[in-house]
């Protein structure tokens, strides 16, 4: 660009990257127009896909905790049922099967820390037990909460890749993005075009695509 300008062929070249305070740029004259907005890592939607596939089988291993929860839950419906159903037959029946489904929901909604307040054991006992699986099912909650929060953590690395060490990215011929993918240790390829580009990503010849933000988000909104 430099020997554009030299040669008197140019009369802007851009973009220049210099301190905000510098004056000159070798023997031209120098000055801000814009702040530079950063790169975007553009992906496929079927990476994006994949990676909303791995999550959601992540969230499946985490299926003996849940089955195991429930069935703690219900348990625990069963013996809040015995016990409160004598004494608060309005709110836990004594039949069998009404009252451990009015168990289940109350121990359920315990659990789970909602607490509506429509059904509340009154019996000492039941109370006691009450206190016991309140504080119980808050470890079990945490923990479960953990198991969906580390699959969304995986979501979220997938998407948005923290290294693109040894991956293969697209970069304009003219773009700043080259430089950028070699300070990652990426291996960049080099298009001529942003379509190029684009079509180098879809037929898979790279795994991602490097792009200034404005760029990408007048490109995303132009098509």
């Amino acid at each position: 660009m430099i020997e554009l300008l030299r040669r008197d062929e140019a009369h802007i070249a851009a973009p220049i990257f210099k301190q905000q305070h510098d004056e000159h740029y070798s023997e031209f004259l120098f000055f801000k127009v814009l702040n530079y907005p950063g790169t975007e890592y553009i992906t496929t939607a079927e990476e994006e896909t994949r990676a909303i596939i791995v999550v959601f089988n992540s969230l499946l291993k985490s299926w003996p905790l849940l089955a195991f929860t429930l069935i703690l839950t219900a348990i625990a419906g069963i013996i809040i049922w015995v016990l409160d159903s004598y004494w608060n037959s309005e709110e836990f029946s004594r039949s069998f099967f009404r009252g451990s489904w009015d168990g289940f929901w109350w121990s359920f909604i315990s659990m789970t820390t909602v607490g509506y307040g429509d059904k509340a054991p009154k019996s000492v006992l039941a109370r006691i037990f009450s206190v016991i699986w309140i504080q119980f099912s808050l470890i079990i909650m945490a923990v479960f909460t953990a198991n969906v929060t580390s699959a969304l953590t995986a979501l979220s690395l997938h998407l948005e890749p923290t290294s693109l060490d040894a991956v293969d990215v697209a970069v304009l011929s003219n773009g700043t993005e080259y430089q950028y993918a070699l300070g990652e240790n990426a291996r960049p390829k080099v298009f001529n075009s942003i379509d190029d580009a684009i079509e180098a990503l879809e037929s898979k010849q790279v795994n991602g695509m490097l792009l200034d933000r404005y760029a990408a988000s007048y490109y995303q909104r132009d098509g």
